[in-house]
């Protein structure tokens, strides 16, 4: 075989190689072969300190990008940015740097820097992820219930839309939505938050009241410490006074929240700020009772002020 002669000098060289030899033939070496040691040098004996600070010069180097924790199992992935995958199990933390991460195939999520991401099942039925810290820019276009993400706190059911949620180091977190809804749950709560809205949670308690960006500093507030700080009647009782038409959006949810007595002030106020709504088609007292049926109904007919 011609590749023979690369080796051993045996067999018939290629054309273009005997070409390249009688090139650079007038460059050959003509002396003696140096002698080569035995063994290999043994290494000084400071070599442990060039050694960490080679792997400190490769720590500063790394700062701001993001890495993937754990060895990548095979199975189901999704993109992560330039020949980088995210596979089921394995965990994406982000330093100074963002990461683009592509939802399968239904729309994107930014990353934001000092997070902490982990995707826990991607078919065709749901797509799961936890965020433990930090912050996702989300944007799905795909049937509801698609895209989960868990929390500390509560997880975030997403129904087709944009939105932004922020998870702190204690677990606790904030969503806003963009466009679209999105459904905050634990096993005992739901909070629905449309585009416009946002919503709190917090470790050990879960959602709070959804409301509206441009709800009252009063009105804001008093959901806060009603939902966080013990369910004082005089917060309940801002809320109902601070509240417009569109904030029936937070009165509704504050019903399964209040006490039985004030769930009637509360209906009663979401019937003057919506007098179009076919109020003759609600129970009030199936409402009070938190019957899933008059709630659902209810629920329906508020959307139009939402």
């Amino acid at each position: 075989m011609k590749d023979d002669y690369l080796f051993d000098g045996t067999g018939a060289p290629d054309p273009e190689v005997k070409d390249l030899e009688d090139l650079l033939s007038g460059l050959a070496y003509d002396g003696e072969a140096p002698e080569m040691p035995a063994s290999r040098p043994q290494k000084p004996a400071n070599s442990r300190t060039w050694f960490l600070v080679a792997i400190a010069a490769m720590t500063l180097i790394g700062v701001g990008a993001w890495t993937l924790q754990e060895k990548a199992p095979t199975g189901p992935s999704w993109s992560c940015g330039a020949d980088c995958e995210l596979f089921v199990g394995q965990w994406l933390e982000t330093g100074a740097d963002k990461a683009l991460v592509e939802v399968a195939d239904i729309g994107d999520m930014e990353v934001s820097p000092w997070s902490r991401l982990r995707l826990l099942a991607t078919s065709e039925d749901e797509h799961r992820l936890q965020l433990d810290k930090g912050h996702i820019h989300a944007s799905v276009y795909a049937p509801p219930r698609l895209l989960i993400v868990e929390t500390p706190s509560a997880t975030a059911v997403d129904l087709g839309c944009e939105y932004d949620l922020t998870v702190d180091d204690e677990g606790s977190g904030v969503l806003e939505v963009h466009s679209g809804w999105v459904s905050l749950e634990l096993p005992d709560q739901v909070a629905v938050v449309p585009a416009g809205a946002k919503a709190f949670t917090r470790t050990g308690i879960g959602p709070g009241t959804p409301f509206f960006t441009d709800a009252s500093v009063e009105m804001r507030e008093a959901l806060e410490r009603f939902d966080f700080a013990g369910r004082a009647q005089s917060d309940l009782q801002i809320a109902i006074t601070e509240a417009r038409a569109r904030d029936t959006l937070s009165l509704f949810h504050l019903v399964p929240r209040a006490e039985m007595a004030d769930r009637q002030l509360l209906i009663d106020r979401m019937k003057v700020l919506t007098p179009w709504v076919a109020w003759q088609y609600i129970d009030d007292d199936a409402v009070a009772a938190l019957d899933p049926e008059a709630n659902d109904l209810l629920f329906d007919l508020l959307t139009t002020a939402w």
